[in-house]
């Protein structure tokens, strides 16, 4: 089930061009979005977390 949810979180970031940093624990997915490129959390981010929040 974890990865599933992680395929449908990385179409979703290749969809948007905007990858978040993603942590498998058994059945446990821990998703972190922010831009590197600028040490913050921009509205790239903000919409990718909206987005990946719809899936749950």
């Amino acid at each position: 089930m974890a990865l599933e949810f992680v395929n449908k979180v990385g179409r979703i970031a290749e969809e948007q061009n905007h990858h978040p940093d993603m942590y498998i624990q058994y059945n446990k997915v821990k998703c972190s979005v922010m831009s590197h490129d600028v040490s913050a959390i921009t509205t790239r981010d903000i919409t990718l977390a909206k987005s990946i929040n719809k899936l749950i």
